[in-house]
Parts: C-alpha cells; sequence; structure tokens
C-alpha cells in the first residue's frame, strides 16, 4: 500500500508528515526516523491491539493519520500513533510489529 495521510492528497501527505516528524521530535526530545509505519500492534493490559493509518483506532475511537517510530538508539524508544486529536504513546517492547508503507 502507498503510503497516505487520511484525506491528503500525496504530496500534502509527504509536507504533514515531515511536520508532524519534525515537531514531535521537538516536543518529545528525541529523533524520529523517516520509516512511515503503516500498522502497529502491541499488547496493552494483555489484549492484542492494533492501530492502523486510515482506520478508526480501538483506543482513540478516531482515525489514525500517523505512526512514528523513534530512533532505537533513543533511551526508552517509543511509537506515536498521531490522530487529530490525541498522541498515544507506546513503548517499542509493547510491539509485536510494526508494518511500513511500500516504498515508491
Amino acid at each position: 500500500m502507498k503510503f497516505f495521510i487520511p484525506g491528503l492528497s500525496p504530496e500534502q501527505s509527504l509536507n504533514t508528515w515531515e511536520s508532524f516528524r519534525v515537531a514531535r521530535s521537538q516536543s518529545h526530545a528525541r529523533v524520529f526516523t523517516d520509516r512511515k509505519i503503516r500498522r502497529l500492534s502491541y499488547f496493552l493490559n494483555g489484549q492484542l491491539i492494533s492501530e492502523e493509518v486510515g482506520a478508526t483506532s480501538p483506543k482513540a475511537k478516531e482515525v489514525v493519520l500517523a505512526i512514528l517510530e523513534s530512533d532505537p538508539k533513543d533511551p526508552g524508544p517509543l511509537y506515536l500513533i498521531l490522530t487529530r486529536n490525541e498522541t498515544m504513546i507506546r513503548a517499542r517492547h509493547e510491539a509485536v510489529s510494526a508494518v511500513v508503507f511500500d516504498q515508491p
């Protein structure tokens, strides 16, 4: 599947994703990779949860806009799951799998 952010053109998606990455790098004091994650599955309280760009988040009850991955060398590496009104944080050790979008 090609990279997208719901409701945006391909060019807008790339620009918006980069803006998300830069802003979250500053606000979370860490580096986020340029890997464009499409789906993240993780365990929370013993339950397997999957978050996917373009789908409604089972936790936030909103459409997932993007999933960012911090540099694995950062202390406490993590994933950010972004919706319009919420940023959910998942520790890397909670993740079962991370699926990336197809490369252009």
